[in-house]
């Protein structure tokens, strides 16, 4: 009897440790520095999913880009892109605002990647991190010092 007791008290605390994990699919959001930092320690990879016309202003410096339309479309570019996704690392997605970002995470997020949400690119400008011009080899420099930046 204690024996079935113990093994329904360990199928009990099964069911609602299940009940209480997050789900596979969550995203959650992070800020530019922390961004930032697990960048510089590549913890992290960032995508830039915003339209090829709108980085005229620049990129973060270390973002790769993925156009929404790309996304939408699926396709080779979209399947190419999937293929070198590192998934041993978080994917942190950004655009203008961070709702193209969002609808991207959680469609990778629905394939098992780990995606955050960084918002938009006004709020890497605004923490002062470095950026780019598309094509650009060399990165722009920070405004502020990357220790700084990553909050050290």
């Amino acid at each position: 009897l204690a024996c079935l007791s113990f093994v329904m008290m360990s199928l009990a605390a099964g069911v609602f440790a299940c009940k209480t994990r997050p789900a596979a699919t969550e995203v959650t959001s992070i800020p530019p520095r922390e961004a930032y930092g697990m960048l510089l320690n590549d913890f992290a990879v960032l995508i830039d999913v915003r339209e090829t016309d709108e980085l005229e202003d620049g990129m973060a410096a270390q973002a790769r880009s993925m156009p929404m339309s790309k996304v939408d479309a699926g396709g080779a570019d979209w399947e190419a892109f999937l293929a070198q996704l590192p998934r041993d690392k978080e994917v942190i997605l950004y655009c203008a605002a961070g709702r193209r970002a969002a609808k991207v995470a959680g469609l990778l997020a629905a394939k098992g990647y780990k995606a955050r949400v960084m918002g938009g690119f006004d709020d890497w400008v605004g923490a002062g991190l470095p950026t780019k011009k598309p094509g650009a080899g060399a990165p722009a420099a920070p405004v502020a010092s990357p220790s700084t930046a990553a909050g050290k």
